[in-house]
């Protein structure tokens, strides 16, 4: 977590001609939180040929958490068709917050065609508290996709209780008629 080994990984992350260096590189500053990754890190993620490490470098600006890369995460989103740097992407944008990613949130867990992608927008969606995530939560709970053995529906579910506990709420699956 040192200067010193941030600014290695910062060269390696720009100028290794290795991927798999790269995308390491990424992975820790993601690790490291380190604020003056920024540049390097949204540079990567908009430019880097390798979509590994674009994606790697999506995960890395979700975990330093600046509001500064929100605009270039929901570029890389909604022009991309990978799905590794869509559905980080999506992590990332939940990671941030802020109700500029609600929408692209949304989108992703009600329009992706790919699980992996919806699996990461409930999760996302439930990191934001916020209660827009709500009514398409609610609809994924319908969704049987399934990542790895991970379903949507469930990560939904979990979503949802992560908001009610956040915004001390119930939610009923089905809204009842007074």
């Amino acid at each position: 977590g040192s200067k010193e080994s941030s600014s290695a990984l910062m060269d390696a992350l720009s100028l290794d001609e290795n991927a798999d260096v790269r995308g390491s590189a990424a992975y820790a500053l993601g690790f490291m939180k380190s604020e003056e990754a920024l540049p390097v890190l949204i540079k990567a993620l908009v430019t880097d040929t390798n979509y590994e490490v674009r994606g790697r470098a999506a995960y890395a600006l979700g975990r330093i958490k600046k509001s500064e890369a929100v605009p270039y995460l929901t570029a890389v989103f909604t022009a991309h068709k990978e799905s590794l740097i869509r559905g980080n992407a999506t992590f990332a944008l939940g990671e941030i917050g802020g109700v500029e990613a609600i929408p692209f949130l949304i989108q992703a867990l009600t329009m992706d065609k790919d699980t992996y992608v919806r699996y990461r927008a409930a999760e996302a969606l439930g990191n934001t508290g916020n209660i827009m995530a709500i009514p398409p939560l609610k609809i994924a709970m319908n969704d049987e996709g399934s990542y790895y053995g991970w379903k949507v529906k469930d990560r939904a579910f979990e979503a949802l209780e992560k908001i009610s506990r956040r915004l001390q709420v119930k939610i009923f699956k089905e809204e009842t008629s007074p």
